[in-house]
């Protein structure tokens, strides 16, 4: 009788892991961004973390509902296959970065992504009052002037000429300003 010892080897086969943006990775800057990067193949859970480069000043990693890049402690319950990249993005450009997705058994596949911010786009500046009524010597005269357009508040002056003697300029008041103050200026008084 023959005998022999034999030795079976058993691997887990793995499947490549594998990640992938669900969303658009284009933007604005001051408007509101949020895309999507899931990871497939491997073992749930997966741990996705970026490894190098940088996202657009103003986003952040979440993991639903927790933010991972400044180190919060997340809620126990967690999306095991994704990431999300959310915020306002506050500059234009290309962004380069790396994100990895590890999976229960320590595997880990690894890819690269690009956000791009587009530069806000505003309206020129525009003067939109387009006459001012006369006034008479004596009598008390008021009217605004209105602007729109822009991107920072607006500061009100006589470019060229001057007024009446006995009006001037009254700035507008922004109450409660978000954003820019963009308020119309006031010719007021009694002309002389």
């Amino acid at each position: 009788m023959a005998s022999r010892q034999f030795t079976i080897s058993v691997s887990q086969v793995t499947t490549p892991i594998v990640i992938s943006a669900t969303s658009s990775l284009a933007g604005k800057v001051n408007t509101y961004f949020t895309a999507r990067f899931e990871a497939s193949g491997g073992s749930l859970p997966f741990n996705i973390t970026k490894t190098s480069g940088s996202l657009p000043p103003g986003l952040k990693i979440y993991s639903t509902s927790c933010l991972i890049e400044e180190g919060v402690i997340c809620p126990a319950v967690q999306d095991p296959t994704s990431v999300w990249v959310r915020g306002t993005p506050t500059q234009a450009g290309t962004f380069d970065f790396v994100f990895t997705a590890t999976d229960a058994n320590g595997n880990s596949g690894t890819r690269s992504f690009s956000i791009s911010i587009s530069p806000q786009v505003t309206a020129p500046l525009v003067i939109t009052t387009t006459s001012l009524p006369s006034g008479k010597v004596g009598t008390k005269y008021s009217t605004t002037i209105s602007a729109s357009g822009g991107s920072d508040s607006y500061s009100w002056r006589v470019a060229s000429g001057a007024l009446p003697p006995g009006l001037s300029l009254i700035q507008g008041v922004c109450i409660a300003i978000v954003g820019p103050c963009q308020a119309p200026v006031e010719i007021s008084g009694t002309p002389t």
